[in-house]
């Protein structure tokens, strides 16, 4: 039902000039994994990865993972608190958006009650962001004094920012344990909802050109019955079906415990296929659909940017195959 719901309301926000996340918001998707005592749904991670896939296959350019759910994963990890209030209300709020700062160019530094430091691939437009500084946790207004933004398109039609602290000063602020453990699951909610969008992006891309290959004729029958075409059918397939289970069960394990090594495992697992299965979509998908699927006007071709731009935004297949291996042992 969450699926359904979603899907129609992202394909009614499709071709919009203004922003749907106010709709996004009022739907309550940031807050779905949270527990209903803490203002959520209760669907946890498995309601997560749902919403994410289908913003994916809808190539939606709303930030859902980095100011939705990365954002509520942090408030609901915190003890109950004004930090956790706070964060809290501008995620509900549809007039704010919260980033998750999960690159940095450099560890950030606070002194007294201000921040300083650099951080890469800010989603945006948002109205504040959420960054580590040492043992501290911080959220800043980004319409404040010290603030730098240097805004880029990305290939999916979404826009991303790096950001630069000068002393920019702190709204809330949580150190200790408490504060690294909140980061570290919003970190996990983060990278578990981006391999969603890839899947649902892949998944997309694949109906797309299974719709194309029965329709498109050559030698006077569809392409489809073509061994070959349907040899590289079958590895699409494949590929998104091995993502979709590794993705399932890095949904589980967050659910269980996001902070468990068996869990970074097997988020860096999902992390790993979806972006190699991207990957093989991406290529095949133009491949069978000839000089067109490298046109801007054809539909697939967004797909493919977009799952080619995002494909490694948090670590290169080769780069989450290292960490998943460094963690096997905890995975049972």
């Amino acid at each position: 039902m969450v699926e359904s719901s979603v899907r129609q309301f992202l394909e009614s926000a499709a071709g919009r000039d203004e922003s749907a996340w106010p709709e996004v918001v009022e739907l309550g998707l940031p807050l779905v994994a949270l527990p209903e005592d803490r203002g959520g749904s209760g669907l946890g991670g498995a309601g997560l990865v749902c919403i994410a896939r289908q913003f994916g296959r809808a190539r939606s350019a709303e930030p859902y993972g980095p100011c939705g759910a990365a954002p509520a994963a942090v408030a609901g990890a915190l003890p109950p608190g004004p930090f956790a209030d706070a964060l809290l209300a501008l995620v509900a709020d549809g007039s704010t958006r919260v980033a998750l700062a999960a690159h940095t160019n450099g560890a950030g530094a606070r002194s007294g009650e201000t921040v300083t430091g650099r951080w890469r691939h800010l989603a945006h437009p948002a109205t504040h962001a959420l960054v580590c500084a040492g043992d501290a946790l911080c959220l800043i207004a980004l319409d404040g004094p010290g603030v730098t933004l240097d805004r880029h398109p990305g290939l999916d039609g979404s826009t991303i920012a790096d950001l630069t602290l000068a002393g920019a000063p702190l709204l809330q602020l949580e150190t200790g344990s408490a504060a690294a453990a909140a980061f570290a699951t919003g970190l996990a909610a983060a990278r578990l909802a981006h391999a969603a969008r890839l899947a649902g992006l892949a998944e997309r891309a694949f109906a797309i050109t299974q719709d194309y290959i029965k329709t498109r004729v050559q030698f006077g029958q569809a392409i489809a019955s073509f061994q070959a075409i349907q040899h590289r059918s079958v590895d699409q397939l494949i590929a998104n079906s091995l993502t979709g289970a590794s993705i399932n069960a890095a949904a589980a394990a967050f659910d269980a415990d996001p902070l468990a090594p068996a869990t970074t495992a097997q988020i860096a697992a999902a992390l790993a296929r979806a972006t190699t299965g991207a990957t093989l979509v991406a290529r095949e998908s133009v491949q069978m659909h000839g000089g067109i699927g490298f046109t801007a006007e054809a539909e697939i071709g967004r797909y493919v940017r977009a799952l080619t731009g995002l494909a490694n935004f948090h670590g290169s297949a080769r780069d989450n195959r290292r960490a998943f291996a460094s963690l096997e042992d905890a995975v049972q």
